[in-house]
């Protein structure tokens, strides 16, 4: 049994547990506190964010496109350099569409929503899907369990 009282009074002090702090960039190696380490959490394994040109490329893209898309892509759109993405993606994996999330937590959360709503769309085109059931285990990750979770709500 996982003692889950035990856990909270050991994460209440001043001693709890605290992400480290590091110095630069987070990729296969850190800097932290002047010493370079392996980081074995990464999950950046071509470490593509230190590459100079595409810095270069990343930063004139935030320049003629902005930090953000500022809300929902279905009222304001989506920038033309994500429509290439997704129109690529689909072809390359022989899609009809492919959409493109910012994270891998509201992917999982669009995948649970897709799969376990209902929609109508028009005369004779609607989904249904509100007999979906999602069997996970607790290892499962934790975007899958706040994607779940809410549909225990109601």
């Amino acid at each position: 049994p996982w003692a889950f009282a035990a856990f909270v009074e050991a994460n209440t002090h001043d001693t709890a547990y605290r992400p480290p702090v590091v110095d630069g960039p987070v990729g296969p190696t850190i800097v932290r506190n002047g010493r370079e380490l392996v980081n074995f959490a990464s999950i950046s394994f071509l470490d593509l964010e230190r590459h100079i040109p595409l810095q270069r490329h990343f930063a004139e893209g935030a320049r003629a496109h902005g930090l953000s898309t500022s809300g929902s892509r279905m009222t304001q759109g989506i920038c033309r350099p994500h429509h290439v993405l997704e129109e690529t993606i689909a072809r390359h994996t022989g899609k009809e569409r492919a959409i493109s999330f910012a994270t891998g937590l509201l992917a999982n959360i669009g995948f649970v929503h897709a799969m376990s709503s209902a929609a109508h769309f028009d005369t004779g085109i609607e989904v249904r899907n509100r007999d979906t059931v999602f069997v996970v285990d607790r290892d499962v990750h934790w975007s899958i369990w706040k994607g779940l979770c809410l549909l225990y709500t109601s």
